[in-house]
């Protein structure tokens, strides 16, 4: 990973992390939803939200913390429904600030890219995202400097395509 992406990625992060935690909890969350919406189950979101302490839950209420979990639970690959349960606030502002930046650009920036529009054009095998992760570090600074005005945060920061 060049420098520059390793510093734009940690300015997002940066800027995440000024977010009280309750509030970072729903703006990520809020990110997940849209981009399950837009994408459909996906993989790399299913990584995502397993890395930010997300965990899944059975029909029967049974708790787990990743897919190998589930299914080692009962006794195969479970084939039922699940729901995700969010991490508590602290929680997800602690996995944020120790992942691993290169983590946070693929999983967090990834995600962002789909649901975060007026940044420029997000990281992709035809941009580097150079403009992208810096006015999404911008929108993000000023986000929450003033979160303590409701519904700010979405005129801001939640701009979807």
């Amino acid at each position: 990973m060049k420098s520059k992406t390793k510093a734009n990625a940690n300015a997002v992060r940066d800027a995440l992390l000024a977010f009280p935690a309750d509030e970072l909890l729903d703006l990520i969350d809020n990110w997940l939803i849209r981009v399950g919406n837009q994408t459909g189950c996906t993989e790399w979101e299913d990584e995502a939200r397993i890395a930010l302490g997300y965990q899944l839950q059975d029909e029967d209420g049974g708790l787990v913390s990743s897919w190998e979990a589930l299914n080692e639970a009962h006794g195969g690959e479970y084939d039922g429904c699940i729901d995700w349960v969010k991490p508590d606030a602290k929680k997800l502002y602690q996995h944020l600030e120790l992942m691993p930046i290169e983590q946070f650009y693929h999983d967090i920036i990834g995600i962002a890219g789909h649901v975060v529009s007026g940044c420029g054009n997000p990281p992709s095998s035809y941009s580097d995202g150079y403009q992208f992760m810096e006015q999404l570090a911008e929108k993000l600074k000023l986000a929450a400097w003033k979160s303590d005005r409701p519904g700010l945060i979405a005129s801001i920061v939640l701009c979807y395509p």
